[in-house]
Protein backbone atom coordinates (compact mmCIF):
# COMPACT_ATOMS: atom_id res chain seq x y z
CA UNK A 1 0.00 0.00 0.00
CA UNK A 2 2.82 2.37 0.91
CA UNK A 3 4.57 1.74 -2.41
CA UNK A 4 1.29 2.25 -4.26
CA UNK A 5 0.78 5.72 -2.65
CA UNK A 6 4.38 6.74 -3.38
CA UNK A 7 3.98 5.62 -6.98
CA UNK A 8 0.69 7.48 -7.32
CA UNK A 9 2.23 10.71 -5.97
CA UNK A 10 5.19 10.39 -8.33
CA UNK A 11 2.79 9.83 -11.22
CA UNK A 12 0.75 12.91 -10.36
CA UNK A 13 3.91 14.99 -9.97
CA UNK A 14 5.22 13.82 -13.34
CA UNK A 15 1.88 14.58 -15.04
CA UNK A 16 1.75 18.10 -13.57
CA UNK A 17 5.34 18.68 -14.71
CA UNK A 18 4.46 17.65 -18.28
CA UNK A 19 1.37 19.90 -18.29
CA UNK A 20 3.47 22.82 -17.00
CA UNK A 21 6.13 22.36 -19.68
CA UNK A 22 3.54 22.12 -22.46
CA UNK A 23 1.80 25.27 -21.23
CA UNK A 24 4.96 27.42 -21.46
CA UNK A 25 5.39 29.89 -24.38
CA UNK A 26 7.10 28.20 -27.32
CA UNK A 27 10.29 29.29 -29.00
CA UNK A 28 11.71 31.38 -26.16
CA UNK A 29 14.24 28.92 -24.76
CA UNK A 30 15.32 28.78 -21.13
CA UNK A 31 16.73 32.29 -21.11
CA UNK A 32 13.65 33.72 -22.84
CA UNK A 33 11.33 32.06 -20.31
CA UNK A 34 13.32 33.41 -17.38
CA UNK A 35 13.28 36.90 -18.92
CA UNK A 36 9.53 36.73 -19.58
CA UNK A 37 8.79 35.61 -16.02
CA UNK A 38 10.99 38.38 -14.62
CA UNK A 39 9.23 41.00 -16.74
CA UNK A 40 5.82 39.64 -15.75
CA UNK A 41 6.67 39.86 -12.05
CA UNK A 42 8.12 43.34 -12.54
CA UNK A 43 5.03 44.41 -14.47
CA UNK A 44 2.73 43.17 -11.71
CA UNK A 45 4.80 44.93 -9.03
CA UNK A 46 4.88 48.20 -10.95
CA UNK A 47 1.15 47.93 -11.66
CA UNK A 48 0.47 47.77 -7.94
CA UNK A 49 2.89 50.60 -7.23
CA UNK A 50 1.58 52.95 -9.95
CA UNK A 51 -2.13 52.31 -9.83
CA UNK A 52 -2.55 51.59 -6.13
CA UNK A 53 -5.65 49.88 -4.84
CA UNK A 54 -8.51 48.70 -7.03
CA UNK A 55 -11.26 51.33 -7.15
CA UNK A 56 -14.82 50.11 -6.65
CA UNK A 57 -17.79 51.74 -8.42
CA UNK A 58 -18.92 53.21 -5.08
CA UNK A 59 -15.50 54.79 -4.49
CA UNK A 60 -15.55 56.08 -8.05
CA UNK A 61 -18.87 57.87 -7.53
CA UNK A 62 -17.69 59.24 -4.18
CA UNK A 63 -14.47 60.50 -5.74
CA UNK A 64 -16.31 62.18 -8.60
CA UNK A 65 -18.92 63.79 -6.41
CA UNK A 66 -21.39 65.74 -8.48
CA UNK A 67 -19.19 67.05 -11.27
CA UNK A 68 -21.46 68.61 -13.93
CA UNK A 69 -21.01 67.06 -17.35
CA UNK A 70 -18.63 64.35 -16.09
CA UNK A 71 -20.49 62.36 -13.44
CA UNK A 72 -23.34 61.67 -15.85
CA UNK A 73 -20.92 59.83 -18.11
CA UNK A 74 -20.58 56.98 -15.59
CA UNK A 75 -23.10 54.99 -17.62
CA UNK A 76 -20.55 53.88 -20.21
CA UNK A 77 -20.71 50.52 -21.94
CA UNK A 78 -19.14 47.39 -20.49
CA UNK A 79 -16.92 47.22 -23.60
CA UNK A 80 -15.52 50.68 -22.87
CA UNK A 81 -14.99 49.80 -19.20
CA UNK A 82 -13.08 46.70 -20.26
CA UNK A 83 -10.95 48.74 -22.66
CA UNK A 84 -10.10 51.22 -19.91
CA UNK A 85 -9.07 48.38 -17.59
CA UNK A 86 -6.91 46.86 -20.34
CA UNK A 87 -5.24 50.21 -21.01
CA UNK A 88 -4.38 50.55 -17.33
CA UNK A 89 -2.74 47.11 -17.46
CA UNK A 90 -0.97 48.07 -20.71
CA UNK A 91 0.54 51.13 -19.04
CA UNK A 92 2.00 49.01 -16.25
CA UNK A 93 3.57 46.73 -18.87
CA UNK A 94 4.94 49.73 -20.76
CA UNK A 95 6.71 50.99 -17.66
CA UNK A 96 7.99 47.53 -16.75
CA UNK A 97 9.70 47.42 -20.17
CA UNK A 98 10.35 51.18 -20.38
CA UNK A 99 9.23 51.00 -24.01
CA UNK A 100 8.84 54.57 -25.25
CA UNK A 101 7.32 53.65 -28.62
CA UNK A 102 4.69 51.39 -27.04
CA UNK A 103 3.86 54.15 -24.55
CA UNK A 104 2.99 56.49 -27.45
CA UNK A 105 0.55 53.90 -28.80
CA UNK A 106 -1.14 53.44 -25.41
CA UNK A 107 -1.51 57.21 -24.87
CA UNK A 108 -2.98 57.52 -28.36
CA UNK A 109 -5.63 54.93 -27.42
CA UNK A 110 -6.46 56.91 -24.27
CA UNK A 111 -6.85 60.04 -26.39
CA UNK A 112 -9.23 58.21 -28.74
CA UNK A 113 -11.40 57.18 -25.78
CA UNK A 114 -11.86 60.87 -25.02
CA UNK A 115 -14.10 62.20 -22.28
CA UNK A 116 -15.78 58.86 -21.65
CA UNK A 117 -12.58 57.82 -19.86
CA UNK A 118 -12.59 60.95 -17.66
CA UNK A 119 -14.68 59.48 -14.78
CA UNK A 120 -12.29 56.53 -14.37
CA UNK A 121 -9.27 58.82 -14.51
CA UNK A 122 -10.72 61.36 -12.09
CA UNK A 123 -11.46 58.53 -9.67
CA UNK A 124 -7.87 57.28 -10.03
CA UNK A 125 -6.60 60.78 -9.36
CA UNK A 126 -8.83 61.54 -6.38
CA UNK A 127 -8.82 58.22 -4.57
CA UNK A 128 -5.52 56.70 -5.67
CA UNK A 129 -3.42 55.83 -2.64
CA UNK A 130 0.02 56.53 -4.16
CA UNK A 131 1.54 59.62 -5.83
CA UNK A 132 2.39 57.49 -8.88
CA UNK A 133 -1.29 56.66 -9.37
CA UNK A 134 -2.28 60.30 -9.25
CA UNK A 135 0.53 61.49 -11.53
CA UNK A 136 -0.37 58.94 -14.19
CA UNK A 137 -4.08 59.77 -14.00
CA UNK A 138 -3.23 63.48 -14.26
CA UNK A 139 -1.05 62.87 -17.27
CA UNK A 140 -3.69 60.90 -19.18
CA UNK A 141 -6.37 63.48 -18.29
CA UNK A 142 -4.09 66.13 -19.76
CA UNK A 143 -3.56 64.13 -22.96
CA UNK A 144 -7.34 63.71 -23.37
CA UNK A 145 -8.21 67.32 -22.55
CA UNK A 146 -5.57 68.66 -24.95
CA UNK A 147 -7.79 67.16 -27.65
CA UNK A 148 -11.24 67.71 -26.12
CA UNK A 149 -10.71 71.08 -24.35
CA UNK A 150 -13.59 70.41 -21.96
CA UNK A 151 -14.24 73.42 -19.65
CA UNK A 152 -15.07 71.27 -16.62
CA UNK A 153 -12.01 69.03 -17.02
CA UNK A 154 -9.87 72.16 -17.54
CA UNK A 155 -11.26 73.61 -14.29
CA UNK A 156 -10.42 70.42 -12.38
CA UNK A 157 -6.93 70.32 -13.88
CA UNK A 158 -6.25 73.90 -12.78
CA UNK A 159 -7.91 73.74 -9.36
CA UNK A 160 -6.85 70.25 -8.23
CA UNK A 161 -4.28 68.61 -10.49
CA UNK A 162 -1.73 71.36 -11.07
CA UNK A 163 -1.41 72.27 -7.35
CA UNK A 164 -0.77 68.60 -6.50
CA UNK A 165 1.88 68.28 -9.22
CA UNK A 166 3.60 71.45 -8.03
CA UNK A 167 3.55 70.09 -4.49
CA UNK A 168 5.18 66.83 -5.64
CA UNK A 169 7.86 68.74 -7.56
CA UNK A 170 8.70 70.93 -4.55
CA UNK A 171 8.42 68.41 -1.72
CA UNK A 172 8.64 64.80 -2.91
CA UNK A 173 11.93 63.03 -2.18
CA UNK A 174 11.64 60.50 -5.02
CA UNK A 175 13.28 61.89 -8.16
CA UNK A 176 11.24 59.52 -10.34
CA UNK A 177 8.00 60.99 -9.00
CA UNK A 178 9.27 64.55 -9.38
CA UNK A 179 10.26 63.87 -13.00
CA UNK A 180 6.88 62.29 -13.63
CA UNK A 181 5.10 65.35 -12.24
CA UNK A 182 7.16 67.68 -14.47
CA UNK A 183 6.40 65.55 -17.51
CA UNK A 184 2.67 65.57 -16.64
CA UNK A 185 2.72 69.39 -16.75
CA UNK A 186 3.73 69.15 -20.42
CA UNK A 187 0.80 66.84 -21.16
CA UNK A 188 -1.70 69.11 -19.41
CA UNK A 189 -0.49 72.08 -21.54
CA UNK A 190 -1.68 74.90 -19.29
CA UNK A 191 -0.05 78.31 -19.67
CA UNK A 192 -0.07 78.64 -15.87
CA UNK A 193 2.64 75.93 -15.67
CA UNK A 194 5.16 77.84 -17.78
CA UNK A 195 6.57 79.99 -14.95
CA UNK A 196 7.10 76.95 -12.69
CA UNK A 197 8.93 75.09 -15.46
CA UNK A 198 11.08 78.14 -16.25
CA UNK A 199 12.01 78.36 -12.56
CA UNK A 200 13.08 74.69 -12.56
CA UNK A 201 15.40 75.40 -15.51
CA UNK A 202 16.71 78.71 -14.14
CA UNK A 203 17.50 77.08 -10.77
CA UNK A 204 19.18 74.16 -12.63
CA UNK A 205 17.48 71.60 -10.41
CA UNK A 206 19.39 68.31 -10.85
CA UNK A 207 17.70 65.71 -13.07
CA UNK A 208 14.66 67.96 -13.66
CA UNK A 209 16.03 70.45 -16.19
CA UNK A 210 15.77 68.13 -19.21
CA UNK A 211 12.24 67.07 -18.24
CA UNK A 212 11.24 70.73 -17.85
CA UNK A 213 12.54 71.71 -21.31
CA UNK A 214 10.56 68.83 -22.82
CA UNK A 215 7.43 69.87 -20.92
CA UNK A 216 7.75 73.49 -22.09
CA UNK A 217 8.15 72.39 -25.71
CA UNK A 218 5.04 70.23 -25.46
CA UNK A 219 3.03 73.08 -23.93
CA UNK A 220 4.07 74.97 -27.06
CA UNK A 221 2.69 78.44 -26.29
CA UNK A 222 4.47 81.48 -27.65
CA UNK A 223 5.95 82.39 -24.25
CA UNK A 224 7.22 78.83 -23.69
CA UNK A 225 8.85 78.59 -27.13
CA UNK A 226 10.33 82.10 -26.96
CA UNK A 227 11.94 81.29 -23.61
CA UNK A 228 13.46 78.04 -24.96
CA UNK A 229 14.88 79.71 -28.08
CA UNK A 230 16.40 82.51 -25.99
CA UNK A 231 17.87 79.94 -23.61
CA UNK A 232 19.31 77.99 -26.56
CA UNK A 233 21.16 81.15 -27.56
CA UNK A 234 22.55 82.41 -24.27
CA UNK A 235 22.94 79.33 -22.06
CA UNK A 236 26.53 78.16 -21.56
CA UNK A 237 25.46 74.67 -20.51
CA UNK A 238 25.74 72.31 -23.48
CA UNK A 239 23.47 69.74 -21.80
CA UNK A 240 20.70 72.34 -21.61
CA UNK A 241 21.25 73.29 -25.26
CA UNK A 242 21.06 69.62 -26.24
CA UNK A 243 17.84 69.02 -24.29
CA UNK A 244 16.23 72.17 -25.75
CA UNK A 245 17.15 71.14 -29.30
CA UNK A 246 15.74 67.64 -28.76
CA UNK A 247 12.52 69.00 -27.21
CA UNK A 248 11.88 71.71 -29.79
CA UNK A 249 12.85 69.41 -32.65
CA UNK A 250 10.32 66.78 -31.58
CA UNK A 251 7.41 68.91 -30.44
CA UNK A 252 7.51 72.38 -32.05
CA UNK A 253 6.24 73.53 -35.44
CA UNK A 254 7.40 75.77 -38.27
CA UNK A 255 6.10 78.83 -36.41
CA UNK A 256 9.31 79.08 -34.37
CA UNK A 257 11.69 78.52 -37.30
CA UNK A 258 11.99 82.28 -37.84
CA UNK A 259 13.28 82.71 -34.27
CA UNK A 260 15.78 79.86 -34.77
CA UNK A 261 16.98 81.33 -38.07
CA UNK A 262 17.57 84.67 -36.29
CA UNK A 263 19.64 82.82 -33.65
CA UNK A 264 21.77 81.28 -36.42
CA UNK A 265 22.41 84.66 -37.98
CA UNK A 266 23.44 86.32 -34.73
CA UNK A 267 25.34 83.59 -32.87
CA UNK A 268 29.07 82.90 -33.03
CA UNK A 269 28.84 79.96 -30.62
CA UNK A 270 29.54 76.56 -32.22
CA UNK A 271 27.25 74.63 -29.81
CA UNK A 272 24.42 77.11 -30.43
CA UNK A 273 24.93 76.80 -34.20
CA UNK A 274 24.91 72.98 -34.13
CA UNK A 275 21.81 72.66 -31.96
CA UNK A 276 19.90 75.42 -33.76
CA UNK A 277 20.59 73.72 -37.11
CA UNK A 278 19.55 70.34 -35.77
CA UNK A 279 16.30 71.79 -34.38
CA UNK A 280 15.51 73.56 -37.66
CA UNK A 281 16.26 70.39 -39.63
CA UNK A 282 14.01 68.22 -37.45
CA UNK A 283 11.09 70.65 -37.66
CA UNK A 284 11.60 71.03 -41.41
CA UNK A 285 11.64 67.25 -41.86
CA UNK A 286 8.07 67.20 -40.46
CA UNK A 287 6.75 70.48 -41.87
CA UNK A 288 8.93 71.51 -44.79
CA UNK A 289 8.92 75.16 -45.85
CA UNK A 290 10.83 76.40 -48.94
CA UNK A 291 12.53 79.18 -46.98
CA UNK A 292 13.93 76.88 -44.27
CA UNK A 293 14.82 74.16 -46.79
CA UNK A 294 16.87 76.70 -48.76
CA UNK A 295 18.48 78.03 -45.58
CA UNK A 296 19.52 74.52 -44.53
CA UNK A 297 20.96 73.63 -47.94
CA UNK A 298 22.59 76.98 -48.69
CA UNK A 299 24.03 78.06 -45.34
CA UNK A 300 23.76 75.24 -42.80
CA UNK A 301 25.49 72.46 -44.77
CA UNK A 302 28.72 74.51 -45.16
CA UNK A 303 28.59 75.34 -41.44
CA UNK A 304 28.23 71.67 -40.52
CA UNK A 305 31.08 70.66 -42.82
CA UNK A 306 33.34 73.22 -41.17
CA UNK A 307 32.32 72.06 -37.68
CA UNK A 308 32.96 68.39 -38.55
CA UNK A 309 36.39 69.24 -39.94
CA UNK A 310 37.55 71.63 -37.24
CA UNK A 311 35.99 70.85 -33.85
CA UNK A 312 37.23 68.05 -31.62
CA UNK A 313 34.13 67.93 -29.46
CA UNK A 314 32.69 64.47 -30.12
CA UNK A 315 29.23 65.38 -28.81
CA UNK A 316 28.93 68.35 -31.17
CA UNK A 317 30.15 66.27 -34.11
CA UNK A 318 27.57 63.56 -33.40
CA UNK A 319 24.80 66.17 -33.28
CA UNK A 320 26.09 67.60 -36.56
CA UNK A 321 25.72 64.09 -38.03
CA UNK A 322 22.13 63.83 -36.78
CA UNK A 323 21.40 67.25 -38.32
CA UNK A 324 22.78 66.04 -41.67
CA UNK A 325 20.46 63.06 -41.52
CA UNK A 326 17.43 65.32 -41.03
CA UNK A 327 18.50 67.73 -43.79
CA UNK A 328 18.95 64.86 -46.26
CA UNK A 329 19.73 65.26 -49.95
CA UNK A 330 22.77 64.28 -52.00
CA UNK A 331 25.29 66.66 -50.43
CA UNK A 332 24.37 65.76 -46.84
CA UNK A 333 24.45 62.04 -47.62
CA UNK A 334 27.87 62.30 -49.30
CA UNK A 335 29.20 64.07 -46.19
CA UNK A 336 27.95 61.14 -44.11
CA UNK A 337 29.56 58.61 -46.46
CA UNK A 338 32.87 60.52 -46.12
CA UNK A 339 32.68 60.05 -42.34
CA UNK A 340 32.03 56.34 -42.80
CA UNK A 341 35.12 56.03 -45.02
CA UNK A 342 37.38 57.98 -42.64
CA UNK A 343 40.48 56.13 -41.43
CA UNK A 344 40.79 58.25 -38.27
CA UNK A 345 40.35 55.83 -35.33
CA UNK A 346 39.22 58.68 -33.08
CA UNK A 347 36.09 58.88 -35.22
CA UNK A 348 34.76 55.44 -34.17
CA UNK A 349 31.93 56.94 -32.06
CA UNK A 350 31.15 59.37 -34.86
CA UNK A 351 30.98 56.47 -37.31
CA UNK A 352 28.52 54.67 -35.06
CA UNK A 353 26.30 57.78 -35.09
CA UNK A 354 26.66 57.91 -38.88
CA UNK A 355 25.56 54.26 -39.20
CA UNK A 356 22.46 54.97 -37.11
CA UNK A 357 21.67 58.10 -39.12
CA UNK A 358 22.12 56.57 -42.57
CA UNK A 359 20.24 53.46 -41.50
CA UNK A 360 17.29 55.54 -40.29
CA UNK A 361 17.28 58.31 -42.92
CA UNK A 362 19.20 57.12 -45.99
CA UNK A 363 17.50 55.93 -49.17
CA UNK A 364 18.42 54.18 -52.39
CA UNK A 365 20.66 57.10 -53.36
CA UNK A 366 23.29 55.99 -50.81
CA UNK A 367 23.29 52.33 -51.92
CA UNK A 368 25.99 52.77 -54.66
CA UNK A 369 28.60 54.41 -52.37
CA UNK A 370 27.86 51.83 -49.65
CA UNK A 371 28.26 49.02 -52.19
CA UNK A 372 31.58 50.53 -53.23
CA UNK A 373 32.78 50.47 -49.60
CA UNK A 374 31.76 46.81 -49.24
CA UNK A 375 33.55 45.87 -52.46
CA UNK A 376 36.72 47.96 -52.11
CA UNK A 377 37.59 48.91 -48.53
CA UNK A 378 40.18 46.87 -46.66
CA UNK A 379 39.03 47.98 -43.21
CA UNK A 380 36.78 45.25 -41.80
CA UNK A 381 35.07 47.51 -39.26
CA UNK A 382 34.16 50.05 -41.95
CA UNK A 383 32.87 47.25 -44.18
CA UNK A 384 30.72 45.88 -41.33
CA UNK A 385 29.25 49.34 -40.77
CA UNK A 386 28.45 49.72 -44.49
CA UNK A 387 26.69 46.32 -44.50
CA UNK A 388 24.68 47.38 -41.43
CA UNK A 389 23.49 50.58 -43.09
CA UNK A 390 22.63 48.75 -46.30
CA UNK A 391 20.59 46.16 -44.38
CA UNK A 392 18.71 48.71 -42.30
CA UNK A 393 17.79 50.73 -45.39
CA UNK A 394 16.53 47.52 -47.00
CA UNK A 395 14.58 46.58 -43.84
CA UNK A 396 12.92 49.99 -43.78
CA UNK A 397 12.10 50.42 -47.46
CA UNK A 398 12.81 47.48 -49.74
CA UNK A 399 15.33 48.24 -52.46
CA UNK A 400 16.19 45.62 -55.08
CA UNK A 401 19.65 47.18 -55.45
CA UNK A 402 20.29 47.09 -51.68
CA UNK A 403 18.86 43.56 -51.35
CA UNK A 404 21.09 42.25 -54.15
CA UNK A 405 24.28 43.65 -52.62
CA UNK A 406 23.23 42.54 -49.15
CA UNK A 407 22.49 38.95 -50.17
CA UNK A 408 25.42 38.49 -52.54
CA UNK A 409 28.10 40.36 -50.60
CA UNK A 410 27.04 41.73 -47.22
CA UNK A 411 25.48 38.82 -45.35
CA UNK A 412 28.03 36.22 -46.59
CA UNK A 413 30.79 38.57 -45.42
CA UNK A 414 29.30 38.92 -41.91
CA UNK A 415 28.83 35.16 -41.63
CA UNK A 416 32.42 34.55 -42.67
CA UNK A 417 33.76 36.99 -40.06
CA UNK A 418 31.65 35.37 -37.32
CA UNK A 419 32.73 31.85 -38.32
CA UNK A 420 36.45 32.30 -38.90
CA UNK A 421 37.84 35.54 -37.48
CA UNK A 422 40.29 35.18 -34.61
CA UNK A 423 39.64 38.74 -33.41
CA UNK A 424 36.91 38.75 -30.77
CA UNK A 425 36.05 42.45 -31.13
CA UNK A 426 35.61 41.98 -34.88
CA UNK A 427 33.36 38.96 -34.30
CA UNK A 428 31.26 40.95 -31.83
CA UNK A 429 30.88 43.77 -34.35
CA UNK A 430 29.77 41.31 -37.02
CA UNK A 431 27.32 39.61 -34.62
CA UNK A 432 25.90 43.02 -33.68
CA UNK A 433 25.47 43.86 -37.37
CA UNK A 434 23.80 40.51 -38.04
CA UNK A 435 21.34 41.19 -35.21
CA UNK A 436 20.12 44.22 -37.16
CA UNK A 437 20.15 42.89 -40.74
CA UNK A 438 20.21 39.06 -40.51
CA UNK A 439 17.31 36.61 -40.52
CA UNK A 440 16.19 33.33 -38.98
CA UNK A 441 18.52 31.41 -41.32
CA UNK A 442 21.38 32.83 -39.25
CA UNK A 443 20.18 31.40 -35.92
CA UNK A 444 21.95 27.99 -36.31
CA UNK A 445 25.25 29.76 -37.02
CA UNK A 446 24.83 31.96 -33.95
CA UNK A 447 23.99 28.97 -31.74
CA UNK A 448 27.03 27.10 -33.03
CA UNK A 449 29.39 30.01 -32.35
CA UNK A 450 27.95 30.37 -28.83
CA UNK A 451 28.79 26.71 -28.14
CA UNK A 452 32.32 27.10 -29.47
CA UNK A 453 33.08 30.50 -27.93
CA UNK A 454 31.50 31.03 -24.48
CA UNK A 455 32.86 34.61 -24.38
CA UNK A 456 30.52 35.48 -27.28
CA UNK A 457 27.34 34.02 -25.75
CA UNK A 458 26.03 37.34 -24.48
CA UNK A 459 26.41 38.98 -27.91
CA UNK A 460 24.85 35.94 -29.58
CA UNK A 461 21.81 35.87 -27.24
CA UNK A 462 21.21 39.57 -27.88
CA UNK A 463 21.42 39.00 -31.65
CA UNK A 464 19.06 36.00 -31.57
CA UNK A 465 16.44 37.90 -29.58
CA UNK A 466 16.64 40.90 -31.88
CA UNK A 467 16.32 38.79 -35.05
CA UNK A 468 13.29 36.96 -33.61
CA UNK A 469 11.62 40.21 -32.62
CA UNK A 470 12.18 41.77 -36.04
CA UNK A 471 10.95 38.72 -37.95
CA UNK A 472 7.92 38.62 -35.66
CA UNK A 473 7.05 42.16 -36.70
CA UNK A 474 8.03 43.80 -33.40
CA UNK A 475 10.22 46.88 -33.06
CA UNK A 476 13.24 46.85 -30.80
CA UNK A 477 12.05 48.93 -27.83
CA UNK A 478 13.30 52.45 -27.28
CA UNK A 479 14.05 52.79 -23.59
CA UNK A 480 13.68 56.00 -21.60
CA UNK A 481 13.38 56.97 -17.97
CA UNK A 482 10.48 55.63 -15.93
CA UNK A 483 7.76 58.20 -16.48
CA UNK A 484 8.21 58.70 -20.22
Amino acid sequence: MKHFIVGLLLGITFTLLIVYIISQPKGLGKEGLLRERALTKKSEAISKDIFGKKITPEEKIEALGTVPGIGQQLSISETTKKKIQNLIISLSEVYALRDFEKEKEVLKEWKELGLQAAPELLAMFRSGDSPGTRIMAARILGVINAKENNPEVSRILNSEVLPLLEDIINKEESMILRQGAVWALGDIKEESSVELLKKIIDDELPYLTESATGALARIGTDSANRYLVELLEWSEDENIKRSIAAALGEHSSWEITGKLAAVLNSSSSIPTTVYAIRTLAEINAREATPHITNLLQRECLPSLRKILNETRDSSLKRNAVYALGEIGGEEANLMLIDILESTDRRDYGLKAATVRTLGAKGGEEVVPPLTKIINETKNDYTKIQAVTVLGEINNREYSSLAAETLNLKGLPYLREIISSSKTRSLQRSAISALSRVGNSDDLPLLEEIARKEPSLRRSVNYAKNRIRMREGGAKWPTRRSFFW
